[in-house]
C-alpha cells in the first residue's frame, strides 16, 4: 500500500461524527422523500483525475450518497491529462475536478489548470491533490494557478475529501449564480438604452427574469404573461430556462394544464397562486390588462422571496405603464407631424414642436415649387363634391412621396394645388417635377376613363432667399414662406396655363442644374411676368415628355433662342412670324401654339391701345 494512501486504513472503521463534523455521508434515512411525480434535479458532475485506480474507487466510496444543495453527486474518471481533456469534450457541465499534479509528466496537472482555465471555463472549481508535496510547493501552487484548494493525498481522510467537495460544489453553485445575474444586469443594461421599443422592453423583462429566477433557484425557468383585457388570450411575452424560446405563444401551449389553469385564475382573482415547485403572482395595469409572473421549479418561497416577487411585479407593471404612455406619446407626435412636418421645424431651427412659438424664423436660400392642376374647376363641374374631394386626394397621394424621395417637404395644400420647399439643390426641386408629372401619367392610366377628362399638372419653380417661420397668434400657429422668390415661382406656374407648357423654371434655376438637366431644358425667351416690372427668363424642362416629343421640341431651341430675343424687345410681329415657320415644323409642340397665341394678345392690345 503506497505511503500516500495512508487515509484509505481509515475507511474500514466507521467514522465518528467529530471526524466527519456532519452525517452528509450517513444521513440518506433521513431525507423527506420526493413528492410522487416531481422530476428530480440533475447531479453535480465532479471529474476525477488521477493516474492510480485506488483513487478513483476510493473517491467513489466517499462521496456515495452525498447531496449539495438538494443535488446528488456523479463522479466522471480519468487517468490522465489527455483522457481529462477529452472528458470535459464529452460533458460541458463539469462542476469540480480532482485532480493529482503527478501523472504523464510530473507537471501534468498543472498544465491541465492552465488548460481548464484558457480553453474551457474558468468557472469550474479545481481541488488539486497530490502525494508527492515537495514537487509542488503549496505555496507557490496557490498564488501562481487558479485553483480552489490544494490538499496532499495523506490528509485527506474520507471525512476531509467530502467537506473540501462540499466546499467546492458551494462555491461552483454561487459563482454560477452570479454569472446569470450578470447575464441578466447586461440584458437590462443593454435594454434601457432603447426602454421603450417592443424588443427591448421584452428584452428589459427577461433580463429581470434572469436575475428573479436565479435569486428563487428556478430549476426549470420562468414566464412573464400578459393577459390583455378579459376574455383575450393569454400569450407569453418573455422567458427564461425551459420557455426562453415560448416568446409570442399563447400560454396554454407551453405550460402544463395545471400552471396554465393557475395563471388564468391568478389573472383573473387577482391573488398569488403558491404551488409546491411553482408559483404564480398577477398584477394588473393601468389600462385593466392583466399581467402575471410564474416562477417553475423553486424549493418553496419564503417571505422574502414573496417580497422579491411582488416588488419585480410592480415594476413591471409600472414598465408597461410606460410603455404604453411612450407609444401613445409617438403616436400623437407623429400625428402632429403629418400637420407640421418635422423637416419645416428643423428647417426652422427647432427639433421639438412643443417649443416652437411665434416668430420663430429663419432666411437662407430654398427652391420653391408650385403645383396645380390645370383646368380643375372645368372638370370638378362634371363631377360631384365627393368625387373630385377623392381624386385630388388620390392624386396627392401619387405625387407627394416624389417630393419627400428627393428631399423636399410640403409647406402648404393650395386646394387643388400645393407648394413644396427643397433646401439642398435645385436639382432636387426638378427632378421631383419630372416624376411628379410621370406620376400624373400613371395616375390617368389606372383611372380607365372614369374621370371626365385626363388630369393635368403645371408646375413652377424658382429658387432663392426666403424667410421661413412661424405666424399666426399664441392659440393657432402656422408655418409660412415669404419672399419675393416665392411670389415668383407662383407666377412662373400661372405662366404654364398662358403657353400650355408643363414645367417652367426660371433662369436663376437652369443656371444651377446639373448638365445633364440642361441638356433637357429649352429657353422661351425673357417673358413678362405679372407683377414684374423685367421680364423674367424662362426655361421650359421637357425631361417628362415622351422621348419623340422631347427629341422634336430640343430640334428647335436654337431658333427659340431668337423668337425669346424678339419677344424681349417686344418685337411682336417678328416674333409672330417666326413662330408660325415653327409650328408647321413642330405640329405637336403645343408650347409654340402657345407662345403664338400670347404674341397675338400682345398685338391685339398694341392695336387697341392705338386706337
Amino acid at each position: 500500500m503506497p505511503a500516500a494512501w495512508g487515509f484509505i486504513a481509515l475507511e474500514s472503521r466507521a467514522l465518528t461524527v467529530e471526524e466527519t463534523d456532519d452525517e452528509l455521508l450517513f444521513a440518506d434515512e433521513e431525507h423527506e422523500p420526493q413528492q410522487l411525480g416531481a422530476k428530480q434535479p440533475p447531479p453535480w458532475k465532479i471529474l476525477v483525475v488521477d493516474d492510480e485506480p485506488e483513487v478513483h474507487a476510493i473517491s467513489r466510496l466517499a462521496l456515495t450518497g452525498l447531496e449539495v444543495r438538494g443535488r446528488g453527486v456523479e463522479l466522471i474518471s480519468a487517468f490522465s491529462a489527455a483522457e481529462a481533456r477529452q472528458q470535459f469534450a464529452t460533458h460541458n457541465d463539469i462542476a469540480l475536478v480532482l485532480l493529482d499534479v503527478v501523472m504523464e509528466s510530473e507537471d501534468a496537472g498543472l498544465q491541465m489548470i492552465q488548460w481548464i482555465r484558457t480553453q474551457h471555463d474558468p468557472m469550474v472549481r479545481v481541488v488539486l491533490r497530490t502525494g508527492q508535496p515537495g514537487r509542488a510547493p503549496e505555496r507557490r501552487v496557490m498564488l501562481d494557478y487558479d485553483i480552489h484548494d490544494y490538499r496532499a493525498k495523506t490528509e485527506l481522510t474520507a471525512a476531509r475529501l467530502v467537506t473540501t467537495v462540499v466546499g467546492g460544489l458551494r462555491a461552483f453553485s454561487d459563482l454560477m449564480t452570479v454569472q446569470q445575474q450578470k447575464r441578466g444586469l447586461e440584458k437590462v443594461i443593454a435594454a434601457t438604452g432603447s426602454l421603450f421599443e417592443r424588443r427591448s422592453m421584452a428584452d428589459l423583462i427577461s433580463g429581470l427574469l434572469i436575475q428573479l429566477s436565479s435569486l428563487l433557484d428556478s430549476r426549470k425557468g420562468s414566464v412573464f404573461v400578459l393577459g390583455g383585457k378579459p376574455g383575450t388570450p393569454v400569450e407569453i411575452q418573455a422567458g427564461t430556462g425551459c420557455y426562453e424560446g415560448s416568446v409570442g405563444k399563447p400560454v396554454e401551449e407551453v405550460v402544463s394544464r395545471e400552471i396554465c389553469e393557475d395563471i388564468c385564475r391568478a389573472i383573473r382573482e387577482r391573488r398569488p397562486m403558491v404551488r409546491d415547485d411553482y408559483f404564480v403572482y398577477a398584477f394588473a395595469s393601468s389600462d385593466a390588462t392583466a399581467s402575471a409572473v410564474c416562477i417553475d421549479g423553486h424549493d418553496g418561497m419564503s417571505a422574502w422571496d414573496e417580497r422579491l416577487v411582488e416588488m419585480f411585479c410592480q415594476n413591471a407593471a409600472i414598465a408597461l405603464d410606460n410603455q404604453r404612455l411612450h407609444t401613445e406619446q409617438v403616436r400623437l407626435l407623429g400625428a402632429v407631424s403629418r400637420f407640421v412636418p418635422t423637416t419645416l421645424l428643423n428647417l426652422v431651427g427647432q427639433n421639438d414642436v412643443t417649443q416652437v412659438d411665434v416668430g420663430d424664423h429663419i432666411q437662407r436660400p430654398m427652391t420653391t415649387l408650385f403645383a396645380d392642376l390645370r383646368g380643375f374647376t372645368a372638370l370638378a363641374e362634371r363631377m360631384s363634391s365627393r368625387q373630385s374631394f377623392c381624386m385630388i386626394n388620390d392624386l396627392f397621394g401619387e405625387l407627394v412621396p416624389w417630393i419627400y424621395e428627393h428631399h423636399g417637404v410640403v409647406d402648404k395644400y393650395l386646394g387643388d394645388g400645393l407648394m413644396a420647399l427643397f433646401p439642398r439643390h435645385s436639382s432636387d426641386a426638378v427632378r421631383a417635377a419630372v416624376a411628379m408629372l410621370d406620376a400624373v401619367r400613371t395616375f390617368n392610366l389606372k383611372q380607365g376613363g372614369r374621370l371626365p377628362a385626363p388630369v393635368q399638372l403645371s408646375l413652377g419653380i424658382h429658387t432663392g432667399d426666403v424667410i421661413l417661420g412661424m405666424v399666426g397668434s399664441a392659440s393657432r400657429l402656422d408655418t409660412t414662406v415669404m419672399s419675393d422668390s416665392v411670389n415668383l415661382a407662383a407666377r412662373i406656374e400661372r405662366l404654364t396655363r398662358k403657353i400650355a407648357a408643363d414645367l417652367l423654371i426660371t433662369e436663376q434655376v437652369y443656371e444651377d442644374l446639373s448638365p445633364e438637366l440642361q441638356a433637357q431644358s429649352r429657353f422661351l425667351g425673357k417673358l413678362q411676368v405679372r407683377g414684374k416690372q423685367q421680364p423674367v427668363g424662362v426655361y421650359e424642362v421637357v425631361a417628362a415628355d415622351p422621348p419623340h416629343i422631347r427629341d422634336a421640341k430640343m430640334a428647335i431651341a436654337d431658333e427659340l433662342i431668337e423668337v425669346g430675343a424678339m419677344i424681349a424687345d417686344q418685337r411682336w410681329w417678328s416674333a409672330r412670324d417666326q413662330l408660325y415657320r415653327l409650328c408647321d415644323r413642330a405640329k405637336d409642340d403645343v408650347v409654340i401654339q402657345g407662345l403664338l397665341d400670347e404674341c397675338t394678345r400682345q398685338l391685339w392690345r398694341a392695336e387697341q391701345g392705338s386706337r
